[in-house]
């Protein structure tokens, strides 16, 4: 475990990254928590990106790809060698964060700087995803794994923090966009956001019990 701490090297690439998936998939949360953990170098180098800290903040950087990364534990089913899941997850990390700044651009180009949102879905029901222009397959990877696991988490949140995670992540609002709609500050809006990924990364991990143990690949 002390492995994850390791200076000067990516500590990911000398450890068990399929196995601690496949456990992590089982419900075994030991398995995840090593995961996370040895996991946090990548992330870390995402916050240090100046293009995405001018664009989405730190607080959405590791929010957005720890997301993506436990969505990536979830559905992973392929047979890379694990010397080689790091830069498969940098890559799927990286297009998570692209997504977000592209959505942020596409919302931007439809309604202007000082525009308002026309969506007029209840704000505590998740909408539809904003389209997306990325057709990569670690975006339409990415997409799957939202629409199946992250809408049926939504709907164990309290209200308030599900339409937070509504607003940023499916109808494409910042934080001040969304604390005008909620009525409340960035600052708390940011704290609901907090509160709400946490609470989807615990309900994902229950959904692996669930949902990936009967899994075709679980039983060979």
């Amino acid at each position: 475990m002390n492995a994850c701490n390791a200076k000067n090297k990516d500590a990911t690439e000398e450890q068990p990254l399929n196995e601690w998936m496949a456990r992590g998939r089982q419900g075994d949360t030991q398995a995840v928590l090593l995961y996370c953990r040895c996991i946090e170098p990548i992330i870390d180098s995402f916050c240090k990106d100046p293009f995405l800290l001018h664009r989405l903040g730190r607080d959405e950087i590791r929010s957005a790809a720890s997301l993506a990364a436990l969505e990536f534990m979830s559905d992973y089913t392929g047979a890379t060698p694990d010397r080689e899941i790091p830069y498969l997850l940098r890559r799927v990390l990286r297009c998570s964060l692209l997504q977000a700044v592209r959505r942020d651009d596409t919302r931007l180009r439809h309604e202007g700087p000082n525009g308002s949102s026309t969506d007029t879905t209840d704000g505590n029901a998740p909408a539809e995803p904003a389209d997306d222009p990325d057709k990569t397959p670690e975006a339409l990877f990415l997409r799957a794994a939202r629409r199946q696991q992250v809408q049926a988490a939504l709907q164990t949140l309290p209200d308030r923090e599900r339409a937070v995670i509504n607003a940023l992540y499916f109808r494409c609002l910042d934080t001040l966009e969304t604390a005008q709609e909620i009525g409340v500050t960035r600052n708390y809006v940011q704290k609901l956001q907090r509160r709400a990924l946490t609470r989807l990364r615990k309900c994902l991990r229950r959904q692996a019990i669930t949902e990936k143990e009967d899994a075709p690949w679980n039983r060979i």
